[in-house]
């Protein structure tokens, strides 16, 4: 049974979310107005992945030992990867409760089955796929910051099965060397932003014949852009459907694109 209760953070942690983010609301402040997807907000786990610190880790190991280690950062909200945002938030709950309604219908329109994931971040898209696709499917997630393993490793457990595969690799530096002998049928791209990273995504996108592919963070100008380029380019994929995450929140802007037939 689960308690209708969201776990304790400490004040420190506490300040990632109300100093940054004071035109938000998060959870706490509707914990007693959560009445949808009730199971799902409450669940511990998915808490402790979207919360400022995911499972309390603080530290980035990516940039440990590179001279980089920026100390005076790691009590900063999700520094422990990079700085870089969730497919949820506990800092936004409305923004994550649209976007929670998004994915499942994305996962129930397309029913994908072998999944690639680029951006793991602390695993909350391994998440959902279990909540809302359950045992009928595989994702292949990639990242370049080790916690990320720790995170997938956590999702797989608490749902007693090893569905999401984990891969350590550094898309910036292209995907050519990047193998996968499953044929896949999905991609979630969401890794860095830049042309340089998209272009390696994209490549590898149409080297495996992947048919649907959603961009996530689209109202960055240079995503947007690479888009349509994409699209110009390969007039055998037509753009399908575009959701609007709320505005200023940073999640849930996705354009999805699909290939004829």
């Amino acid at each position: 049974m689960i308690n209708y209760k969201l776990k304790t953070i400490s004040n420190t942690e506490m300040l990632c979310f109300t100093e940054d983010s004071m035109d938000y609301t998060n959870w706490y402040t509707c914990e007693d107005d959560i009445t949808e997807y009730k199971d799902f907000f409450f669940d511990e786990l998915l808490f402790d992945l979207a919360r400022p610190w995911p499972l309390g880790i603080k530290d980035c190991k990516y940039f440990a030992g590179s001279g980089d280690d920026r100390e005076g950062e790691k009590d900063n909200n999700r520094w422990a990867f990079r700085g870089h945002g969730g497919t949820l938030s506990v800092e936004n709950y409305p923004a994550s409760l649209l976007n929670v309604k998004n994915w499942e219908y994305i996962f129930d329109k397309y029913k994908p089955k072998s999944i690639l994931e680029t951006g793991t971040n602390s695993a909350i898209f391994g998440f959902l796929c279990y909540k809302f696709l359950g045992n009928d499917f595989e994702l292949t997630t990639i990242d370049c910051e080790p916690n990320s393993k720790i995170c997938v490793d956590k999702v797989n457990e608490h749902f007693d099965n090893d569905l999401v595969e984990f891969h350590k690799f550094d898309i910036f530096n292209g995907m050519e060397e990047f193998e996968i002998e499953k044929e896949l049928d999905f991609a979630f791209l969401d890794s860095g932003h830049d042309t340089g990273i998209l272009t390696s995504e994209i490549d590898f996108v149409l080297r495996n014949n992947i048919p649907v592919i959603v961009f996530d963070d689209y109202s960055l100008p240079q995503v947007d852009e690479m888009i349509n380029k994409f699209l110009m380019e390969n007039t055998n994929y037509q753009l399908v459907e575009t959701f609007n995450g709320l505005s200023g929140s940073g999640m849930g802007d996705i354009k999805i694109v699909k290939r004829d037939g």
